[in-house]
């Protein structure tokens, strides 16, 4: 921090004055020491010039009213007042410091510090001396004069303590640098008195703060405004050169009191303003201590008022203002106000030339610099007209060849080169009262150029009269049509519509054409094409016309000419033709197969335009939207983008032919306008391509070709792209959809089924999709075995997930077609595959899957498949994938609908006999096996779950009634199986496989009433009753149904109940009646298929009363279904319900059963798992086991839920499938209502 400090004795001694930062005074003790030094400082600062300010504060106290001090200044203590008794002129502010007045202060209003740079200057007038007499001090205390900065005290800049008599009044002075009030802060000046002793005055007067500019480093900073000189605006500065001293020599008169400014140059031009009395302004260039004087101005007793041009953007300028007297000026005479701004024209004279930049365009397009003359004066002499109102412009050359464009009134632009003060005359251009451009081929790259612009008139222009806007660009390259005899040639468009526009410009057009416009076409650039007449009659359209240079509308026209070049005679004449796209042109009378030539030219001799030209007649435009939709073997609808009224052929040829206009040998016609679209093509053969056109008579041609294949059908043989002989292609994604289509349909309804011949492609990469639809959205036909959607096999590696070749694909959906999509990747290619289709009438087998359960049933709802006709039953086994397996037709051996396998039914002979199984079945007498058994031997083993339904006859049911000799037997009590042999007689035979018993609590679906079904042999009714349930495996076998009914069950059970705890399960249950019941086993199951005893209890034998029995196992899993089984003395037996159990602890993974069940819109499975982050894949099956949806879910230590939405599926029997990480699988049984 740096302060100056200066006082000047006003009369008798010095007082003294104090530098100092310390805090606010109560009561001062000076040392002996410090009244030394003040009083050395004091002498040593006396007769201090005062310095010129910015006056922000200036205050006699003579204008206030005596006793208060002045509004905005704030006086704090018990007694003060303003008047003349101690003044040191004029009016005074004393405060009064006595023993009731110890403290007192007075503080100025806040005053803004302001950005401009400069010290701050504060002066001030003091008296210290007795109340009542001013030629002695008795008392004491401490007088100070303090700087606060933003309300906060910052300093004691003034410190009298002790008070010393200053025998008269002592002028102060201070010097504020930034450090000490930062730009922009607020500040003020407090005056304090502390009271010692005594009765005594501190008075101030003639305050005085201001910004310092006295010399060339404190110039204040103003901004250049664009006020012209003379018109001051907001940003008048008001200044002082009172105090002033001289820095340097005048230019002209005194300067012994210059004060300074500066400003940032923002144009190339400056305006000056001083308002004052006789004052000399300088402006100069460079930095302080070397500086060049620019301009001196001396108006002589007025205001200093100029413009100077040369200014450089950016750059640091000072002002020097000082009175032309030898006096110094003091108060008001020494004030003037001061403004740096802009002239009204800034680019007046050569030296303030506004820069411009050449475009390395070929054009300006709108981007003009926009100017005007208004206020401009003469710089020197006009090259034509008058130049009382020229202003200026410069520019680098980019180009050897640039154009200039200038936007306007009645102008003249002239091109010079050389520097200001040393200009030569390159160009002088003055057109009609309209634009002007011209263009300079020999300018040097990097050298500067200069554009003067003044009004051609007498008459000085203002307002929008005297605006203009003007560019420079890169000339463009001479259109290649500039000449008549290089005109380009435009094909005539067969119809209205230009379907082929030819784009053109004028850009860089020759200007000296000799052939004349047409009237009101000024243009002086043209360019020319030529047409041949195909009709007396023609249009010519110009579109997207875009005016190149300028904010005009886009204005054009062209010509039409018959004769050679020379000997031009013209036919058509366009005028002026407005708007961006003015719309087509009728060029009449001309001769057909004659040529004739267009000139297009702008209307206005600066104008340069862009535009699209066709030539057109008026025939209908050319068909639009081709399109072969809902192709079948024998037909295809055609369509097209139809116009109202036109008539046009529809032409369909074998592909690569091209109709012939005239000659029907190779194509049919089908004619269609509108309301007859779309057209439908008959008699079209069968998997063949075509090619299809729509011809018109004007003029004679076609628009197309589209081409389209025929679907295959019935006795087609089908390929892939390779053929016959060849191998299919890389890449190749091939789909077609075969429906029943014959030219024959007698005998009934038809399905396709495919035979493939030949099947041989690259495996895993290459193969077949089989769906079974009318598209690839249709259900797909998985591959045996390996479950995979891709057929795909390779005969020299006899490797393969699914070989076709000899295997006769049946669709089974309602339409009866199926399609197929064939795909090959980017590598090896094979023979590939030969197919033949067949549509053999369906009426014995797939209607019989197809049809509906009759109503009133029962809710047996999945297809059915027929297995043999000697024992008029309907069977069916399912895949997990939802796949039939096998079906029977008639006694003819097995067909293949969807996979391979060979089906051997029962011959319907009598099978009543005993079951010879392990035991308890053992020899049991009364096992009775129902003679509807059948088996089946598949070649790929069926996917999990395995779906079987069972049919049977009342007849079958009291058979084993008659040869058990059990009465009552119902539905109920049979028992359904399936066993693992391969023939028949295992079914029955002692020593056979173990059967997998169903019982009908665990049934999908079952229906003891009747149930009518069709008698495929003769076609009629049978009543039968049915039973559909899932086995968890079927790799061989058959099935059938028995019973040990004895016609009382032994045991009659209340409840079966279970409670899981957190290591063992408890279980219990209570009997209403036993009769010779020998042992209630409690069965226990993961899966609810497969079950084992884990514990065996003596059962009562005979009770009629409630027995309660209870159990623990102790070795309890993580999920289980338990069930007891109680067996009588006889070896028979009877199972209770069946109640799953899931404990609380997580020790391992646990399954849980899905709820709520049965559901609606959606079941939650829970799943108890030890370990984080598991990946498991949760199904959704139907009843037959097919995958209806898929999910990855992740199983989360602890207890998970996982969702599964029912939502969009009918009501009936879902099964949810988890499979964990270890290929476990868990079944859980889920009902939608």
């Amino acid at each position: 921090m740096t302060i100056r400090v200066s006082a000047v004795r006003a009369a008798g001694n010095f007082g003294a004055t104090h530098i100092t930062n310390a805090p606010m005074k109560n009561a001062i003790q000076p040392s002996v020491a410090t009244i030394a030094f003040i009083l050395t400082l004091l002498l040593s600062l006396c007769f201090a010039p005062a310095v010129s300010a910015q006056v922000l504060l200036q205050e006699n106290f003579d204008a206030a009213d005596l006793g208060t001090p002045p509004p905005g200044w704030n006086f704090s203590g018990p007694d003060s007042n303003v008047d003349p008794g101690q003044a040191c002129s004029g009016n005074a502010f004393r405060m009064n410091q006595f023993s009731s007045a110890t403290i007192n202060s007075l503080d100025t209003p806040d005053l803004p510090r302001g950005t401009t740079p400069g010290n701050v200057a504060v002066s001030f007038d003091m008296r210290l001396a007795d109340w009542n007499n001013n030629s002695q001090l008795s008392g004491t205390g401490g007088a100070y004069a303090q700087l606060f900065v933003n309300g906060a005290f910052a300093q004691d800049f003034v410190a009298s303590a002790p008070v010393s008599f200053t025998n008269g009044c002592l002028t102060q002075t201070a010097t504020f640098t930034t450090a000490d009030i930062p730009l922009g802060a607020d500040f003020k000046i407090r005056f304090l008195g502390v009271w010692g002793s005594g009765d005594w005055s501190y008075v101030v007067d003639n305050i005085s703060i201001r910004v310092v500019n006295d010399e060339c480093a404190d110039a204040v900073l103003l901004p250049q405004t664009a006020a012209p000189a003379g018109f001051l605006d907001g940003n008048v500065v008001d200044g002082s050169l009172e105090g002033a001293t001289q820095s340097q020599p005048g230019c002209t008169g005194n300067a012994n009191d210059d004060v300074w400014y500066k400003f940032v140059a923002t144009e190339r031009s400056v305006s000056l303003s001083v308002e004052s009395g006789d004052v000399v302004v300088e402006l100069f260039s460079g930095s302080c201590g070397n500086l060049t004087s620019l301009r001196c101005s001396d108006a002589s007793l007025t205001n200093e008022i100029f413009d100077y041009y040369g200014t450089t953007i950016g750059e640091t300028y000072y002002v020097r203002v000082y009175s032309f007297a030898g006096t110094p000026l003091i108060g008001t005479d020494a004030e003037f106000s001061i403004q740096i701004g802009t002239p009204r024209s800034v680019n007046d004279e050569c030296a303030s030339a506004e820069v411009i930049t050449q475009s390395s365009a070929t054009s300006c397009g709108t981007n003009l610099t926009m100017g005007t003359v208004e206020h401009a004066t003469e710089s020197q002499e006009a090259c034509t007209g008058t130049a009382n109102d020229d202003v200026w412009y410069e520019f680098i050359a980019t180009s050897t060849d640039f154009t200039v464009y200038l936007e306007s009134g009645d102008f003249v632009v002239q091109l010079f080169e050389g520097s200001c003060g040393n200009l030569v005359s390159l160009d002088c251009e003055d057109g009609i009262s309209i634009n002007e451009t011209f263009n300079y081929a020999s300018a040097t790259v990097g050298a500067t150029y200069f554009l003067r612009v003044y009004s051609f008139g007498g008459t000085a222009l203002t307002g929008t009269d005297s605006e203009f806007g003007i560019c420079v660009f890169t000339t463009p390259t001479v259109p290649t049509n500039d000449d008549c005899a290089a005109a380009i040639t435009l094909a005539v468009n067969p119809s209205v519509n230009c379907a082929s526009p030819v784009a053109g410009t004028t850009n860089g057009a020759s200007r000296t054409e000799a052939d004349p416009r047409c009237n009101g076409i000024n243009g002086r650039a043209s360019v020319w094409y030529r047409f041949t007449a195909a009709e007396t009659e023609h249009f010519v359209t110009l579109s997207n016309v875009q005016l190149l240079n300028g904010t005009e509308n886009a204005r054009s026209s062209f010509e039409v000419f018959s004769g050679g070049c020379g000997a031009l005679t013209r036919v058509h004449c366009s005028g002026q033709l407005f708007r961006t796209n003015p719309g087509p042109q009728t060029v009449s009378g001309l001769t057909v197969g004659q040529e004739y030539l267009v000139r297009v030219v702008p209307v206005n001799p600066a104008d340069q335009i862009d535009f699209d030209i066709c030539v057109t007649t008026d025939c209908p435009e050319l068909a639009t939207g081709l399109a072969a939709t809902d192709i079948t073997a024998t037909t295809a609808s055609l369509n097209i983008d139809a116009i109202a009224g036109v008539e046009r052929d529809f032409i369909v040829v074998a592909a690569g032919d091209v109709p012939v206009f005239g000659d029907g040998s190779n194509h049919v016609f089908f004619r269609s306008s509108e309301g007859t679209i779309p057209v439908i093509a008959t008699s079209l053969s069968s998997n063949t391509t075509y090619d299809f056109y729509v011809g018109q008579s004007c003029p004679e041609t076609f628009a197309g070709p589209i081409t389209f294949t025929t679907r295959p059908s019935c006795g087609d043989v089908i390929y892939d792209a390779g053929g016959p002989d060849g191998n299919y292609g890389n890449d190749e994604d091939y789909t077609v959809t075969i429906c029943p289509e014959t030219a024959d349909q007698t005998g009934g309804a038809r399905r396709v089924s495919i035979t493939f011949d030949e099947f041989d492609l690259e495996n895993g990469f290459d193969g077949i999709t089989i769906y079974d639809g009318e598209d690839t959205n249709a259900p797909v036909i998985t591959c045996p075995g390996t479950g995979l959607d891709l057929w795909s096999w390779e005969r020299g590696r006899n490797l393969g997930s699914g070989d076709l070749q000899g295997v006769t694909v049946f669709t089974t959906n309602v339409s009866g077609c199926i399609t197929i999509r064939f795909t090959s990747d980017g590598s090896v290619t094979l023979p590939g595959f030969k197919a033949t289709i067949n549509c053999p009438e369906t009426s014995d087998i797939f209607d019989q899957i197809l049809i509906p359960v009759p109503a009133g049933s029962g809710a047996v709802v999945a297809d059915r498949g027929y297995l043999s006709l000697a024992s008029e039953h309907l069977y069916y086994v399912k895949d997990g994938v939802g796949s039939l397996l096998a079906l029977k037709l008639g006694d003819t051996q097995a067909q293949v609908p969807l996979s391979g396998v060979s089906v051997v039914a029962g011959s319907g002979a009598t099978n009543l006999g005993l079951n010879g199984c392990m035991a308890p079945y053992t020899n049991a007498p009364d096992w009775w096996v129902m003679n509807r058994t059948w088996d089946v031997a598949p070649l790929f083993d069926p996917a999990f779950p395995v779906e079987v339904r069972f049919l049977y006859t009342t007849e079958d049911l009291t058979a084993i009634e008659t040869a058990s000799g059990f009465t009552g037997i119902t539905h109920e009590n049979l028992t359904h199986y399936k066993i693992n042999g391969g023939d028949e007689e295992d079914l029955t035979a002692p020593g056979n496989a173990c059967h997998d018993m169903v019982s009908p609590a665990n049934y999908q679906e079952y229906d003891p009433g009747d149930y009518v079904y069709m008698n495929l042999s003769d076609g009629a009714s049978r009543n039968g009753h049915a039973a559909q349930f899932m086995v968890a495996s079927f790799s061989g076998g058959g099935g059938g149904a028995g019973t040990n009914f004895t016609g009382a069950l032994p045991v009659e059970f209340l409840s079966f109940q279970g409670e899981a705890g957190p290591k063992f399960n408890h279980l219990n249950w209570t009997t209403a009646r036993e009769e010779n019941t020998a042992a209630h086993e409690l069965e226990r199951s993961s899966d609810g298929t497969n079950w084992e005893v884990i514990l065996t209890l003596a059962a009562a034998g005979n009770s009629d009363e409630a027995i309660r029995y209870e159990a623990i196992d102790e070795q309890a899993l993580a999920f289980a279904y338990y069930r007891v089984r109680t067996v009588d003395q006889d070896g028979s037996f009877t199972h209770s319900e069946i109640i799953d159990l899931q404990r609380m602890d997580t020790d391992g993974t646990r399954v849980g059963t899905a709820f709520p069940n049965p559901a609606t819109d959606q079941v939650f499975l829970p799943y108890f798992s030890a370990n984080e982050g598991e990946k498991l894949q949760l199904d959704l099956l139907d009843a037959s086991g097919r995958r209806l949806s898929t999910q990855a879910v992740n199983g989360e230590s602890g207890r998970n839920e996982f969702r599964v939405s029912l939502q969009k599926l009918p009501a009936g029997l879902y099964w949810l499938a988890l499979t964990t990480p270890e290929g476990e699988r868990h079944l859980r049984r889920v009902v939608k209502q």
